[in-house]
């Protein structure tokens, strides 16, 4: 079991860290790039708005489904749902257009993936570490979030001077397949059923 609470906990460290800072970098990175390309401000403005709103308009919404849903499902749905998008995006992007509605409807989409992403993540916490390890596991969750809100625009800023708008997109498909990819090894349910019991016994 400790073993088991262990590898959780590194699964879903390397996935959060990953997926989350992968994001940060790419928003910062296109809102430069829309600044860059417009010489706008208001541009600029409109892209952190598009990134920030649907996450305080939905997470009411994304955490009542996460209690109702498997959670599991929903981490890796919106994990590999954003890798999806993001690789239609950069299709249409060389492909198609590479007009800024483009790069905003990206965004605002991303966003509200990683809404409910964000909040199955945290709902599941309990039933993937236990009760014992919980306050570890919601400290290095939160530690992630908030190493990542920094060093996003840090290194986002780094790469834009280096790499081109697709390459981003790359990294960003990269990390959330990677992200994708640990959700479906952790044990999301390893305590639920004793939680349930605990219930009954109650």
């Amino acid at each position: 079991m400790e073993a088991q609470i262990k590898r959780n906990i590194t699964l879903f460290l390397a996935g959060k860290l990953t997926a989350v800072l992968g994001s940060s970098i790419y928003g910062f990175a296109i809102g430069l790039y829309i600044l860059s390309e417009t010489g706008s401000s208001l541009n600029f403005a409109i892209t952190l708005i598009l990134s920030a709103l649907p996450r305080i308009l939905l997470s009411p919404v994304a955490g009542a489904l996460s209690d109702r849903w498997d959670r599991k499902k929903i981490i890796i749905i919106s994990d590999f749902a954003c890798a999806v998008w993001l690789i239609a995006v950069l299709l249409l992007y060389l492909l198609v257009t590479q007009e800024i509605w483009l790069l905003y409807t990206a965004t605002a989409v991303l966003s509200i993936l990683n809404t409910f992403y964000s909040a199955a993540v945290t709902s599941a916490i309990y039933n993937m570490v236990g009760p014992d390890t919980l306050q570890k596991a919601m400290s290095l969750n939160q530690a992630a979030a908030s190493s990542s809100s920094i060093l996003g625009p840090v290194l986002g800023g780094v790469f834009f001077g280096i790499f081109h708008l697709s390459v981003f997109m790359l990294i960003n498909i990269i990390a959330f397949t990677v992200s994708g990819i640990t959700s479906l090894l952790i044990q999301y349910n390893l305590f639920a059923e004793k939680k349930k019991d605990q219930k009954k016994m109650g």
